[in-house]
């Protein structure tokens, strides 16, 4: 069962589509505008229809672009089309219809932000399933025949409430204690405290990424709980990565965390010496 959603200027519409119709929903990839009320009747036909609010997560987008119809299915997508495709979304001013298309998910709020010059611009968007994506891309000086400069993190905020600000992730822990940081409790360099090393080392596996370098973390910050990817940027490992399977990841922690499996977390000011 795969959940497609229907992206138009009125809103999005979900449907449980039942794998059989894979190959005929892709019929009508780059076909004339004209076909897509014969496209959406088949899916009012033959698909389940589902609550947005359920199901805010697509697994295939179908939208009109310049004209024609365009299917996307995000399993086929990479970190590094996402980043290209956040580039493009920033230089166009990141409007919110395009953003949509694109994801296929609900825009819940977006923030840009640019410097003095107009050169250098922040953006983070929030999409009504929880996930975050916040992204920079730098317009300063640019010789002939490069690209702009452009990274982007994502994160998933959880439902389940911080009581201690601290960031942990393969590469270490960070604690913050009455406005006292507490940088790299421990770290790749092995110097470990030991009663930190009995309590953390445990959970640095469950943080491991796809490749060497790239990993997942956890950060509570004011009340907050999420859970965020290492940052993608150009030539990096993290480009390579699945969008999907970051997303998967983010499931699975976030199930681990309800579940109390990681509990230790919250435990971090009892027994970190201070």
């Amino acid at each position: 069962m795969y959940i497609v959603v229907f992206i138009t200027p009125l809103g999005n519409t979900y449907f449980g589509m039942p794998d059989r119709y894979l190959k005929q929903l892709f019929s009508y990839q780059w076909e004339e505008r004209e076909r897509y009320r014969e496209l959406l009747d088949l899916a009012m036909k033959e698909f389940s229809p589902l609550n947005p609010c359920d199901q805010p997560t697509a697994d295939i987008t179908v939208s009109i672009k310049r004209g024609v119809i365009e299917i996307r299915k995000l399993d086929m997508l990479r970190m590094g089309d996402i980043l290209q495709k956040l580039k493009i979304l920033i230089a166009d001013g990141c409007v919110k219809e395009d953003v949509e298309a694109y994801f296929g998910w609900e825009v819940e709020s977006i923030l840009m932000q640019k410097d003095e010059g107009g050169y250098d611009s922040f953006v983070q968007i929030v999409f009504a399933n929880q996930i975050i994506i916040e992204a920079y891309r730098e317009d300063g000086v640019i010789e002939e025949g490069e690209e702009p400069f452009c990274i982007f993190r994502i994160k998933k905020l959880t439902d389940i409430p911080g009581t201690l600000d601290y960031d942990i992730n393969s590469i270490g822990l960070w604690v913050d204690l009455e406005g006292a940081e507490i940088g790299a409790i421990f770290g790749t360099n092995g110097h470990f405290i030991p009663s930190v090393r009995k309590k953390c080392v445990p959970l640095i596996s469950k943080f491991s990424g796809f490749f060497e370098g790239d990993y997942f973390g956890i950060e509570s910050r004011s009340g907050s709980i999420y859970i965020y990817y290492s940052l993608v940027g150009y030539e990096g490992e993290e480009e390579e990565a699945k969008f999907i399977d970051v997303l998967l990841r983010f499931a699975e922690i976030e199930k681990e965390l309800v579940k109390g499996d990681w509990r230790v977390l919250e435990e971090i000011e009892d027994w970190i010496p201070v």
